[in-house]
């Protein structure tokens, strides 16, 4: 268990458990039952990247570099791609700092990072993808004034890379594991905490990951958490007593063997509120998973906030 949690704590596929695999979902296949969107926050000296739409629908009105995964292609490259079509400049991605769905079958991922080369899009070479980009105050108070924004719900994400970029140097950061999957997945870190130990809901069959396991159960996070913990031995349990911390693992990887595996699978953080009866309770510790995961409890810039549980 402790080994399986340093891996996806420090970014690193798990090695699968012997003799078993995950179980299998519905086949996500990108741009027929599943659609990635990237986001990039690039933040210098105060002000964030911004680009201007030139869609007919929001014409003239500015966003975040944001845009559609395309086939065959890592969520990093796509967020690279993205920024480089409509703001004109190199991006380099640095943490994953926010995760958003919709459905089962869309997900919205958001990178902070920064300007590495290239120039400004500038009105003169404006296209379809965008009219020109510039840099404006990362104050999301201020923000709303200078400009007029397609949309509000970038500003949250803002935020996030301000915060994020303050803290970076600290680290740990999250960015995406290199792992296939076939379908939209879901594990979870289901902690105890009484103040002198962590223990961790171990699966009651483990296949593939000792971890609890969903399979395109959705996305309603603390109903599929109580749900799974029922599943594994917690008999009384209900979603007033689950607090869901953040997502501490994004693992994605568009060239399986068959090249069609377009899944994804999150891992949940997850921290009940009181001592729970039944279930396989695991006492952890491995000094370095127990500082990772208690970092994340403090929701630092190593678990990604998620903006619509």
């Amino acid at each position: 268990m402790e080994e399986e949690l340093k891996h996806l704590l420090t970014g690193q596929p798990c090695p699968p458990i012997k003799g078993s695999s995950l179980p299998l979902g519905k086949n996500r296949v990108l741009g027929f039952n599943m659609c990635y969107v990237v986001v990039g926050v690039a933040i210098d000296d105060g002000k964030v990247l911004m680009i201007q739409e030139a869609k007919p629908s929001c014409r003239g009105q500015w966003y975040l570099p944001a845009g559609r995964v395309e086939k065959k292609e890592t969520l990093i490259d796509a967020v690279k791609r993205e920024v480089k079509e409509e703001a004109g400049v190199d991006f380099e991605p640095q943490a994953l700092i926010g995760v958003e769905t919709q459905g089962m079958s869309w997900v919205r991922v958001t990178f902070s990072g920064k300007v590495v080369g290239g120039k400004l899009k500038t009105t003169s070479e404006a296209d379809k993808e965008s009219l020109q980009a510039g840099w404006f105050t990362s104050d999301v108070s201020r923000l709303p004034l200078e400009i007029p924004l397609r949309l509000r719900d970038i500003l949250p994400l803002i935020s996030a890379g301000v915060e994020t970029q303050q803290l970076i140097s600290a680290g740990p950061v999250v960015m995406p594991t290199p792992v296939a999957y076939v379908s939209t997945s879901l594990k979870f870190i289901i902690l105890q905490d009484d103040g002198s130990k962590l223990c961790v809901l171990q699966a009651k069959s483990p296949a593939g990951t000792f971890l609890p396991f969903s399979v395109d159960g959705g996305f309603v996070f603390r109903k599929v958490a109580v749900e799974v913990m029922k599943n594994n031995g917690i008999e009384q349990i209900t979603m007033d007593e689950l607090e869901v911390i953040g997502v501490l693992s994004v693992e994605h990887d568009p060239v399986g063997v068959d090249c069609i595996r377009d899944g994804v699978c999150l891992t949940l953080l997850v921290r009940s509120a009181a001592q729970l009866k039944g279930g396989a309770w695991v006492t952890l510790e491995d000094e370095l998973v127990i500082e990772r995961l208690r970092t994340a409890l403090g929701k630092g810039i190593n678990c990604m906030r998620l903006l619509n549980y």
